[in-house]
């Protein structure tokens, strides 16, 4: 085996582990994360109306 080969071995590996991580942390957050996003959009709303209804808007 030559260190090219080793070298190119444990490229691909890190990839692997790190590709893997990654969807399994993404699939874990996306939901939780959706609900907050949403969450925040509502709240955001609900601020922007009631300033709107002391302005006159």
């Amino acid at each position: 085996m030559s260190v090219r080969d080793f070298l190119v071995g444990t490229d691909q590996s890190f990839d692997d582990i790190i590709n893997g991580g990654s969807q399994e942390v993404f699939q874990a957050l996306a939901t939780p994360s959706a609900q907050f996003l949403t969450l925040l959009a509502g709240a955001a709303l609900a601020v922007w109306a009631v300033t709107a209804a002391y302005r006159g808007v």
